[in-house]
């Protein structure tokens, strides 16, 4: 029974019950473990963490990102959910959306439409926590997404080879800049500039040990990239108020909504 055992994951996930934790399915598997941090639980109406002040911005315009964070979903409401986005309007995001599929759009720095995907699988899996992982690489018109070891196939279409406008706007967690919260507990987050990809098992490896189960990441989020780079983001404990941003950018300066209650899963 291994750790790419993708059968072994989903029963996991369908049988366990509300008291099981995701610890106790790495203590089955042997599998050592590291203290798993807090997470905050976002209340889908006001809770959000945001960079805001110029020149504070995590990411400059680029071609390249990758982004990991542990995740649970609450329970399933009409409307779009915001994982992250970047300026009004959400000119680069990613969503779970109206249907349950993730979905993400990029934006270049004239706010015009240059890649854009929608899951071909929808994801409603509730107070279980999982790790999801987004990259893409523009140029290459690349994109990899996972929850946890499964690969959520994305129907995307690249408008044209361009940096994405990631610099003159704020970058938010939880929310689109005009709304769309999140309902659930997100918490660590881990985002570089990086293109990583992550269907390659090992470079899921340097995060998780077991669904939902996170390796010791480093004091600074560098144990989970592959070249060992400290992320612009890497924000351990979201329960944590104000938050505070371990990785290379500047702290968030909005934490709208705290103190949050704990995921408590």
């Amino acid at each position: 029974m291994g750790r790419h055992d993708k059968s072994v994951a989903f029963n996991w996930a369908l049988n366990r019950s509300s008291e099981t934790h995701a610890s106790d399915f790495a203590d089955i598997l042997g599998v050592a473990t590291f203290s798993q941090p807090a997470a905050a639980k976002f209340d889908g109406t006001t809770d959000r963490i945001q960079w805001t002040t110029p020149g504070n911005e995590p990411f400059p315009d680029t071609k390249t990102f990758s982004f990991a964070a542990r995740i649970s979903r609450g329970s399933i409401t009409a409307g779009q959910e915001t994982i992250w986005s970047v300026g009004l309007g959400g000119r680069c995001m990613f969503w779970f959306n109206n249907s349950n599929e993730l979905e993400f759009r990029l934006k270049g720095v004239t706010a015009t439409p240059i890649y854009a995907g929608t899951s071909t699988a929808t994801y409603t899996t509730t107070d279980t926590l999982a790790v999801v992982f987004m990259s893409f690489d523009i140029g290459a018109d690349a994109h990899t997404f996972y929850i946890d070891d499964d690969s959520f196939a994305i129907t995307a279409v690249r408008g044209s080879d361009e940096v994405a406008s990631f610099s003159a706007n704020t970058f938010n967690l939880g929310a689109d800049s005009g709304g769309d919260f999140y309902h659930g507990c997100i918490g660590p987050v881990w985002v570089t500039d990086e293109y990583i990809d992550w269907s390659v098992d090992a470079n899921r490896d340097r995060d998780i040990s077991a669904p939902g189960v996170l390796n010791d990441p480093g004091s600074n989020g560098a144990n989970w990239s592959p070249t060992s780079a400290q992320p612009e983001i890497f924000i351990l404990d979201t329960l944590n108020a104000p938050a505070v941003n371990a990785g290379s950018a500047g702290n968030p300066d909005n934490n709208a909504g705290e103190p949050y209650d704990a995921c408590g899963l």
